[in-house]
């Protein structure tokens, strides 16, 4: 019997029903009828659609069980076999990984879903950053779509970022119980608080881009500064300079901003000896031995010099373990600019202020960004907007500089020359105690007038 058939016997039923009931009776019931025809009809075509579709070959899927016994299997050999296997794939040993997963979970910024545990997202975290991995390798390994990964690869970056304040801490004005225990570095070392050395990051940047980044590595990369205490603690850290950035640029950079590195009085770093010796810092004798290994083999210090570079070594080598061992020597541009850049940099801005741009709060990121836009230009490699603003704090440091020298008593402005001068007996004992001061002093400053055209405002304060 067809679908039509049946219509038509249910609509003599019903026909048959109402022949001795009233009108609303008959009403009442009719429609009650009609919707249970309906029904009917819906169900008896769905029944046939579902039919039709059994006969179609299906796709079969593989049981969910064994794609999560795989991965548990996997996070085992990982991080609960022993600590080869944990440092081979995550860089890092068993104890402290799960420390840092109980600290994720206690500050709350990581949980325990039906999916996946916290272990296991700071697991795939780790092996993505240790070994630049691709979410699609990941995808692989852990099981996971690619939507999974990305979406555990953030929300674990920024708990990360979260921890900066457990991590990053200030240094103790305290002597380190490393120095204070030793023969070897008590009294002489008593108030260092740390060590300052520069690690290259690889950096992907656009190939115009790429001539600043590019220092003595292959790469492009990052020059990141990084200061660490004697119990291997991070205090200090700044990124973002290019790395063709000399360490001692960068050190200038972190001295003066805001939130920037900051020595307690009577405290020091040590450092290498790619960087000056000034308040502060202690680097090591130059132009003798200094690296460990030039000390192996019963090479014993010769003189008071090598000894003290051997304690300097010695002692320093402690914190560089939180940073390649290799010493980071770097012949890069200023601030990522050439010379020649300096004169295009400085008349874009002057000419930006002759249009009526107020700079008494500093220059916008607009501005920045023509002046890094005519630079690229006359160059021929992009520059960024970031790179004119380091550069620009060189400059109002440098002016900062020059005016308090204007008002030193005594000294004379040559305005043909752009030059301060001093008398010779003036000269030789300001430098004597300021020696920092000699290139400034009775020699042509360079760029003065641009200078004075983009700092002679609130920015000559230094404020």
């Amino acid at each position: 019997m067809d679908l039509s058939s049946l219509t038509c016997w249910v609509g003599l039923l019903l026909v048959l029903l109402l022949v001795d009931m009233d009108l609303e009776e008959k009403r009442r019931i009719l429609f009650a009828r009609a919707a249970a025809l309906i029904t009917a009809m819906y169900a008896l075509l769905f029944a046939r659609l579902r039919m039709l579709q059994s006969q179609r070959p299906q796709i079969s899927y593989g049981p969910m069980s064994i794609r999560d016994e795989e991965r548990k299997r996997n996070l085992n050999l990982i991080y609960n076999y022993n600590d080869i296997e944990c440092v081979n794939m995550l860089r890092m040993r068993r104890a402290p990984f799960f420390s840092l997963c109980n600290l994720l979970r206690e500050k709350k910024l990581l949980a325990d879903n039906i999916n996946s545990c916290v272990e296991e997202q700071v697991a795939m975290f780790l092996h993505i950053v240790g070994h630049n991995q691709r979410f699609r390798v990941v995808k692989q390994n852990w099981r996971r779509s690619i939507e999974t990964v990305h979406r555990h690869f953030k929300d674990v970056l920024y708990a990360i970022g979260e921890l900066r304040q457990e991590m990053i801490r200030p240094p103790s004005n305290e002597t380190p119980v490393k120095i204070s225990n030793s023969h070897r570095w008590y009294p002489y070392f008593k108030d260092s608080i740390g060590a300052i050395d520069g690690t290259h990051v690889f950096a992907k940047v656009p190939a115009k881009m790429q001539a600043a980044f590019r220092g003595r590595k292959n790469a492009p990369t990052q020059n990141v500064l990084a200061t660490v205490s004697f119990d291997l603690k991070f205090t200090y850290v700044l990124a973002g300079w290019e790395g063709s950035a000399h360490d001692a640029t960068i050190l200038a950079d972190a001295l003066q901003r805001e939130d920037g590195l900051r020595v307690p009085p009577g405290k020091f770093f040590l450092v290498d000896a790619g960087y000056a010796c000034r308040p502060g810092f202690l680097p090591p004798y130059r132009g003798c031995r200094y690296h460990l290994k030039e000390y192996g083999n019963r090479n014993y210090p010769t003189n008071p010099k090598e000894l003290y570079n051997l304690r300097h070594s010695s002692l320093r080598a402690r914190a560089e373990e939180m940073m390649p061992a290799d010493e980071l020597v770097f012949l890069g541009l200023d601030g990522g600019l050439l010379a020649g850049d300096n004169v295009v940099a400085g008349d874009d801005m002057c000419q930006l202020i002759t249009t009526g741009v107020r700079t008494d709060k500093g220059f916008k990121e607009v501005h920045l960004n023509k002046v890094a836009k005519a630079l690229q230009e006359f160059c021929g490699h992009e520059v960024s907007g970031t790179q004119v603003y380091n550069h620009l704090r060189k400059w109002m440091q440098r002016w900062v500089k020059l005016s308090k020298l204007r008002d030193l008593s005594g000294a004379q402005w040559d305005e043909d020359n752009c030059m301060i001068v001093l008398e010779e007996e003036h000269y030789n004992g300001h430098t004597k105690d300021h020696p920092n001061d000699a290139p400034l002093l009775n020699k042509p400053i360079q760029h003065y007038k641009q200078m004075m055209v983009i700092f002679a405002n609130g920015q000559a304060t230094g404020k």
